[in-house]
C-alpha cells in the first residue's frame, strides 16, 4: 500500500489529457449478462460495522445491502420508477383497511448463507434485536412506529407487541398509527431477518461475522483494508448475482485512486471520493464509460433562523440571490446539480418545474438594505475539512463579498461540527442530507418540522406552524396524490422562507472499465452490484 501511494502520487504529477492512457478495447458490445469474475472497487473509507442491526453509515450500508435482503425491495435501477416497492423475501403483502396492520407471506425456498431456512420467527427476532435497548441500534429510531417499539427501545418491555408470527411463513406488523411510508422501511438493512442461534453463538463478533440472505456472503473482512465478498451459493433470486466475488478496498488514499484505476487495481472509479475522475470524464475516449446520475441527497447551507441576522427572511433570501449555484456546479467537478428546492430529483414529490434560485447580486443588495444592512454585515460560516466543501466555501465567500457581506470561514472536524449543530451554536453552516428512504418526509419533516429542532436535524432551527400542519397531515394521508400535494405545498413555503441556501443536489460521477457491464448504482441504494457483470475481463 505504501508503495502504491508513493508511485501513484509521482505518476500523476503534471498529468494532462495527452498523458492519460486510452481505455482498453471494448469487446462484445451487446453481450448478455453472464456469470464469473471478480469486481474491484474502492469505498474510500472504512466499514464501521457489518452488524445489520447497527448499520446506518453510508459505507457500511453499501456492504450491508450486498449481504442482506429484506421483506421488500426497490424496483430495478432501470425500471420506470426505481424507488417503487416490489416483493423480495416476502412473496406478497397486504395492508388493513385502517392502514395500521401489514401482513406478509414469506417466499418459499429462502435460506441464510449457511443453508438454514428463513422463517417468520427469524424476522420477529431481527426486529426484536434491532429494537432491544442492549443493541443500541442507531436505526431503531426509524421503526418506533411499530406498536410497542418505543417501550422495547426504552427498556419497558421484553418483546415488541406489534410483531406477530402467525405461522412459519406468515408475519404481521401492527403500527401505532397509519403510516403510508412505513413499508419503505422494510427495504432497509436493519429490517433483515436474523438467526437467533447464530447471533447468540458469535456474540459481539456479529459486527464482523454476519449471517445474511443477500446475493453475497462474507469471505474476509480486514478492517481499514479490505472486504471480500463471494456469491451466496444459497441465494434465492434466480441466476443473480453474476459476479463470483467483489473486492472492496477500504481507506485507499484518494490521491492514488486514479493511478490504481489506470493500472488495473480498480474496475470502477468513484468520482465522489476521487476528484481526479473528472480528468477521465472530460476525455472523449473515456466518455462512453462515464456515467453521471442524480443521487438521493441535498446540500443546502443552514442559516440559524433564531439568531441575527438570519432571523430576517430578507437576509436569508439575499444570501440565496448572492451565491452562484452554477459556480458550485463547476467547482464540484460534476458532483453537484444546482438545487431548485430541497427534495432531490430521485425522491417522489420533487417539483421539476420550480426554477433554481437565480444569481442576482443587485437583488441581494436591495434586500440587505431593506433589512437594515446597507453598510454590510459579517457572518461566520462553519464547514468541514473536505476538499470540495472548502472550495465551495471560498466561492461563497467571494460571492457574498460582492454584496457587502464579510464571511469568515470556520473549519471543524466532523464530531465538533455535529456538536455545534446539535447545540445550535452555529450561525451559518454547511448542511447536507442523504436519503434513508425515498419519501418526502425523510427530507422535509426531518429537516424542517419544528419538533426536529431538539433532535438536531432541523439545523436551521426553522419553525413555521403552517409547514408543521402540512407535514403532519401528509404523514398519515393514504391518498398518494393528496399526500404529495401537501408535501409540495410545504416545500414551496419552505423554499420561499429560505432557512437554507438552496445550493445543490448530489450527483455521482463514475468511470468504469469497458469490461464492466450492467448497473453499478441504484437511485435508492447507492452502489449496488447485484446485477453487475463482467465481459472479457
Amino acid at each position: 500500500m505504501a508503495t502504491l501511494a508513493a508511485s501513484g502520487s509521482a505518476a500523476l504529477v503534471g498529468c494532462t489529457s495527452e498523458s492519460l492512457p486510452l481505455p482498453p478495447p471494448l469487446v462484445e458490445k451487446d453481450a448478455a449478462p453472464r456469470r464469473g469474475g471478480t469486481l474491484r472497487f474502492s469505498l474510500g473509507e472504512d466499514v464501521k460495522t457489518l452488524d445489520p442491526a447497527r448499520t446506518i453509515d453510508q459505507v457500511s450500508l453499501i456492504v450491508g445491502n450486498l449481504m442482506h435482503d429484506t421483506l421488500l425491495d426497490f424496483a430495478p435501477s432501470n425500471a420506470p420508477n426505481p424507488t417503487a416497492l416490489v416483493p423480495s423475501l416476502a412473496s406478497s403483502w397486504s395492508v388493513s383497511e385502517d392502514g395500521k396492520t401489514l401482513q406478509f407471506e414469506l417466499r418459499e425456498g429462502v435460506r441464510f448463507s449457511d443453508g438454514q431456512p428463513v422463517l417468520a420467527e427469524d424476522y420477529a427476532y431481527g426486529f426484536d434485536r434491532l429494537l432491544a435497548p442492549e443493541t443500541a441500534s442507531p436505526a431503531a429510531q426509524f421503526f418506533r412506529g411499530i406498536d410497542g417499539a418505543t417501550a422495547r427501545v426504552e427498556g419497558h418491555a421484553k418483546e415488541v407487541r406489534g410483531i406477530r408470527v402467525l405461522g412459519p411463513r406468515t408475519l404481521e406488523i401492527h403500527l401505532e398509527r397509519p403510516d403510508p411510508s412505513f413499508p419503505l422501511l422494510l427495504a432497509l438493512v436493519g429490517s433483515t431477518p436474523q438467526k437467533r442461534s447464530h447471533v447468540e453463538r458469535v456474540g459481539q463478533g456479529i459486527s464482523e461475522r454476519p449471517l445474511g440472505t443477500g446475493p453475497f456472503v462474507l469471505r474476509e473482512f480486514r478492517p481499514a483494508q479490505e472486504v471480500v465478498l463471494d456469491r451466496n451459493p444459497f441465494y434465492w433470486n434466480g441466476d443473480r448475482p453474476y459476479l463470483d466475488s467483489i473486492r472492496l478496498r477500504l481507506n485507499l488514499p484518494r490521491e492514488t485512486m486514479l493511478f490504481a484505476f489506470l493500472h488495473g487495481e480498480l474496475d470502477i472509479l468513484d468520482g465522489r471520493i476521487c476528484s481526479d475522475a473528472i480528468l477521465l470524464a472530460r476525455e472523449p475516449a473515456w466518455a462512453p464509460f462515464t456515467e453521471r446520475m442524480p443521487l438521493p441527497g441535498t446540500t443546502a447551507d443552514a442559516m440559524n433562523t433564531r439568531r441575527k441576522p438570519f432571523d430576517d427572511k430578507r437576509v436569508r433570501q439575499a444570501f440565496n440571490y448572492a451565491i452562484s449555484k452554477t459556480d458550485t456546479e463547476r467547482l464540484s467537478n460534476g458532483r453537484a446539480i444546482p438545487a431548485n428546492g430541497y427534495l432531490p430529483p430521485t425522491v417522489p414529490g420533487h417539483d421539476a418545474s420550480r426554477p433554481v434560485w437565480p444569481h442576482d447580486p443587485a437583488k441581494a443588495r436591495k434586500l440587505l438594505t431593506e433589512a437594515g444592512y446597507a453598510r454590510g454585515l459579517e457572518v461566520t460560516f462553519t464547514t468541514l475539512r473536505d476538499e470540495m466543501a472548502q472550495k465551495i466555501a471560498l466561492s461563497m465567500q467571494a460571492d457574498l463579498a460582492k454584496v457587502g457581506v464579510r464571511m469568515n470561514i470556520e473549519t471543524l472536524t466532523f464530531p465538533a461540527y455535529i456538536n455545534a449543530v446539535m447545540q445550535g451554536h452555529m450561525e451559518f453552516a454547511f448542511s447536507s442530507w442523504t436519503m434513508d428512504v425515498p419519501d418526502p418526509w425523510d427530507f422535509l419533516e426531518v429537516k424542517f418540522h419544528s419538533r426536529m429542532i431538539d433532535a438536531g436535524t432541523n439545523d436551521s432551527r426553522y419553525a413555521n406552524p403552517e409547514v408543521d400542519r402540512l407535514l403532519d397531515a401528509a404523514r398519515t394521508e393514504r391518498n398518494v396524490e393528496k399526500r404529495l400535494s401537501m408535501y409540495r405545498q410545504a416545500e414551496n413555503i419552505i423554499v420561499d422562507d429560505c432557512p437554507h441556501v438552496w445550493h445543490y443536489f448530489l450527483a455521482s460521477l463514475d468511470v468504469r472499465k469497458p469490461h464492466v457491464r450492467g448497473p453499478i448504482r441504484h437511485p435508492a441504494r447507492d452502489i449496488f452490484l447485484r446485477d453487475t457483470y463482467l465481459v472479457g475481463a
